[in-house]
């Protein structure tokens, strides 16, 4: 009996221990199968995210960018109402019916301390999240830091940085940004000219802009033109020019912006003039890229008494030359213009109006980049005869026309694209922007 009693309790007990050992199942893994019917079955088996692991598998670490300020996504596996696991990141919007989530679903990388930096390590706005190196939503900051081929890096010396001396006077040292330095050819003519041939040449120069108070940037530059190497038929001297420009403006990303600018000629041929004028422009820019607005030009100082040679056209189809007393005055310009910034820095403007002499005029500029650091700079303009006496003084010369090309050089990649608050807003004057008449 005894015996009989021990054998019963002895298979009791190995039933026991082997109903709970098919029951037991590990810990994060898929319940198991009755049947190979009913088994799942999974090209990878899922990693599982114990509580004392770290929630960033190596694989995930290793396919983070390292210039990334956010979390990368997390790794999620769900299974949908058919049993099928899927391994990925959390699908947007609603869960489909019978989705069960196993894992993490908020996985998230360790927070870094301090401020996130951009890839080039400067800090990130509050507002603005990186991924692969572009700010949200396609924008580009100042410089080209994030990898647009339009928008370069800039070198050390162009990083925009407003450096101060000393803070009694708050004036901001100058920085290369703003420098451009450009030659090139140009054809012109206008009362000056007095019936000659036009005026052909060659011309050099710079402009520069810099930041100022804070909420405004100045701009200086000069502009030196060779013309007329074999004189006209009143002269045979060669006509040299000086042009210099200064003044105030302000660039904005919407809204108003404009500024105003002080002009000086020095004209050298068979007489010697210095005049100036005052040149100012206001528009309002939009969207980033287009731009509408007024400019102007107001004469402040003409040449007077000047010993000029000056012909006369005879009824017989004669021209008789003298020299007389005359006034080389600034001619007045008022034109609305619309404007247009181009990919990769380019930019282009179209304009019409008319002269204080109730002459009409129309014009237009612009800019094409070639490469980050040269650019092509065109412009011209055309100024009608207006009204005056065609017996005496015909109407070709009255009329003004010029054309230039130029060749532009930035030392700091340039890209209109890309905010440059210090770029020059004006070019400095030529004889496209500063036109002259004769007074007899």
């Amino acid at each position: 009996m005894l015996a009989a009693a021990l054998h019963a309790v002895g298979l009791l007990a190995l039933g026991c221990l082997l109903t709970g050992t098919a029951n037991a199942q590990p810990p994060n893994r898929l319940p198991w199968a009755p049947s190979r019917e009913d088994a799942v079955m999974v090209d990878q088996f899922p990693v599982s995210a114990m509580p004392g692991e770290s929630s960033m598998s190596r694989s995930l670490l290793a396919q983070r960018p390292k210039s990334l300020s956010r979390p990368a996504p997390g790794r999620t596996y769900f299974t949908d109402a058919q049993g099928n696991i899927t391994q990925g990141t959390l699908p947007p919007g609603n869960l489909p019916p019978g989705t069960v989530l196993q894992g993490r679903t908020n996985e998230s990388l360790p927070s870094i301390s301090g401020a996130p930096l951009s890839p080039e390590g400067l800090p990130v706005p509050p507002e603005m999240y990186y991924d692969d190196g572009a700010p949200a939503g396609g924008a580009m900051l100042d410089g080209g830091l994030y990898g647009d081929p339009c928008c370069p890096k800039r070198c050390a010396a162009c990083s925009g940085q407003t450096r101060w001396i000393p803070i009694c006077l708050a004036i901001p040292l100058p920085t290369l940004d703003g420098l451009e330095v450009f030659g090139g050819v140009q054809g012109f003519t206008g009362p000056a000219n007095r019936g000659g041939s036009g005026s052909f040449g060659f011309h050099e120069g710079f402009n520069w802009g810099n930041p100022l108070f804070g909420f405004l940037s100045g701009q200086w530059g000069a502009n030196w033109t060779q013309s007329n190497f074999s004189g006209n038929f009143l002269t045979p001297d060669n006509r040299d020019q000086i042009f210099f420009t200064a003044g105030l403006f302000r660039r904005v990303d919407w809204g108003f912006q404009g500024g105003l600018v002080f002009d000086y000629l020095h004209d050298e041929w068979d007489y010697t003039a210095d005049l100036g004028q005052l040149r100012g422009e206001l528009s309002w820019l939009w969207c980033g890229c287009n731009e509408i607005g007024f400019w102007f030009t107001a004469g402040v100082n003409d040449s007077t008494n000047l010993i000029v040679r000056q012909p006369t056209f005879l009824s017989d189809g004669t021209v008789r030359v003298t020299s007389s007393h005359a006034t080389l005055a600034v001619n007045d310009l008022y034109a609305f213009f619309f404007r247009r910034q181009f990919a990769c820095g380019g930019q282009g403007r179209l304009y019409g109006g008319f002269t204080g002499n109730s002459q009409g005029l129309v014009g237009g500029d612009a800019l094409m980049p070639i490469n980050p650091n040269w650019s092509l700079r065109s412009n011209f303009i055309f100024v009608t005869a207006g009204s005056g006496d065609d017996r005496t003084t015909p109407g070709f010369t009255r009329e003004s026309w010029n054309v230039g090309i130029s060749l532009v050089w930035t030392p700091c990649p340039r890209s209109l694209s890309c905010p440059n608050y210090n770029r020059p807003l004006f070019t400095v004057a030529d004889n496209g922007s500063f036109l002259t008449r004769l007074v007899r």
